[in-house]
């Protein structure tokens, strides 16, 4: 996100300033002050993971854009979001329409409310998601929830699926870490990948692509995120919008997650 928002900037005839909070709330503040002092023309406030968090008060006092947030209270801000409701929702039009009828989902329960306890990123993906098995008249076999969206977990709650006896032909995973445990659970049971059993997952990380066969998934857009986050704030400082007290409309900018293609999920039309 850095050095996507470090190109637009410089595009634009811009210098970046990057401050390290490391989730530290009152640095936070710290920084911001500091920022204001030295008379920068606006902030980016961002975050690694989607949160919805309140929005310190300290960044009303110039332009700022909120990236990967989404503010609890009433403030009006740009906001610059990954497309996840979006993905979820291509990823099970995927799966439903290349003909996947006993999907189980991993990492997640079935309802968007409970998702996850930390960022939105499950809920949004589980919502989209469901929506369009819904629309397709296909139901999950099972969701199955963790907090740890890591190898060992996908692990386990494939080992769970499979030796529960259910019937599966795809795994909508909800991170591609889920996923490498997924491979591994399946490999360690003799099941292919994608000739018995489909694979699909988010994030698209480096290890993705050199995964046997290679994973299919919805990169998270991490470059365009950090270049669309600097160029709306550069429009919000040239519109002087913080100039004359005025706020700026409540925008949300929506980054969709591509897919990346590759061949874990099996066509059975």
């Amino acid at each position: 996100m850095i050095r996507g928002a470090i190109e637009a900037a410089r595009a634009r005839g811009y210098m970046v300033l990057v401050g390290e909070t490391g989730g530290d709330a009152h640095l936070e503040r710290d920084l911001l002050d500091a920022m204001f002092d030295r008379q920068v023309d606006g902030v980016v406030l961002a975050t690694m993971m989607t949160h919805a968090r309140a929005i310190p008060v300290e960044a009303t006092r110039m332009p700022t854009v909120l990236l990967n947030i989404e503010p609890t209270d009433d403030a009006d801000y740009v906001r610059v979001l990954p497309d996840e409701v979006a993905a979820g929702a291509a990823a099970a039009r995927l799966l439903v329409d290349t003909g996947h009828r006993r999907i189980h989902l991993i990492g997640v329960g079935d309802d968007p409310a409970n998702a996850h306890p930390f960022g939105l990123a499950a809920a949004q993906r589980l919502s989209g998601a469901l929506s369009v098995f819904a629309e397709a008249g296909r139901q999950i076999v099972s969701a199955r929830p963790t907090v740890q969206w890591l190898p060992p977990e996908g692990f386990r709650l494939v080992s769970e699926v499979l030796d529960s006896g259910a019937e599966v032909d795809a795994l909508l995973c909800f991170n591609d870490r889920l996923a490498m445990g997924a491979y591994q659970a399946l490999q360690e049971r003799g099941v292919r990948v994608p000739e018995d059993v489909s694979v699909l997952s988010f994030d698209d990380t480096s290890f993705a692509r050199w995964l046997r066969p290679g994973l299919t998934t919805f990169a998270f857009p991490q470059r365009a995120l950090g270049r669309a986050a600097a160029d709306e704030l550069i429009d919000l400082i040239e519109r002087g919008a913080a100039a004359d007290g005025s706020s700026p409309p409540p925008v949300a900018h929506l980054v969709p997650l591509p897919l990346r293609m590759r061949a874990s999920v099996a066509d059975r039309t």
